[in-house]
């Protein structure tokens, strides 16, 4: 969740820094992008419902790479482009917090879901925070790169995510959902 959310929050600030975008332009982006939360809830359940969470993950994790490693690009050469890549961004976001609980309930059955989506959801806080406090820090030093800096270690992220999807995930249920 860590680059979603940090798109999120620097979105905006990016596109004046890095792009010169007004913030009339840039705030058209943000509401697109929370279009494309809410309705990607919609989309992305309907999609795990039919498919399974692994092959939902996949195609989110593919996008996020994507966008994220070409986003301190996209943004200096086209403003369009830059919207299109945040608005998938923002699609990616929507996705995380549909197909999570989703197949906690599936691994580990309704009663224990719960708790775990509570911790799981509380947790992301971390994520926040800590993408907040590191900016933060590289921002006295860096300037402007910092964005780069941040989107290209979000893809190792991005990465450990994939690796673990792939190699060490397992479906299959622990308990019954009752």
């Amino acid at each position: 969740m860590f680059p979603v959310f940090y798109m999120a929050s620097v979105f905006k600030t990016m596109g004046m820094a890095l792009g010169g975008y007004d913030d009339q332009y840039l705030t058209l982006i943000g509401s697109l992008g929370s279009v494309a939360n809410g309705l990607s809830r919609i989309m992305w359940g309907t999609m795990q419902d039919k498919t399974g969470f692994v092959a939902i993950y996949k195609v989110i994790i593919v996008v996020e790479l994507v966008v994220f490693s070409l986003l301190p690009y996209i943004v200096e050469e086209n403003k369009y482009l830059y919207l299109m890549a945040i608005f998938a961004g923002y699609l990616c976001l929507g996705a995380h917090f549909v197909i999570f609980p989703n197949c906690v309930i599936a691994i580990f059955g309704l009663r224990s879901s719960v708790q775990l989506s509570s911790f799981i959801y509380v947790t992301r806080c971390v994520s926040a925070l800590s993408g907040m406090f590191i900016s933060k820090a590289l921002n006295d030093r860096l300037g402007d790169q910092t964005y780069s800096v941040m989107f290209w270690t979000s893809c190792v992220f991005i990465l450990i995510s994939a690796f673990l999807l792939i190699f060490l995930f397992d479906e299959k249920p622990i308990r019954r959902c009752k």
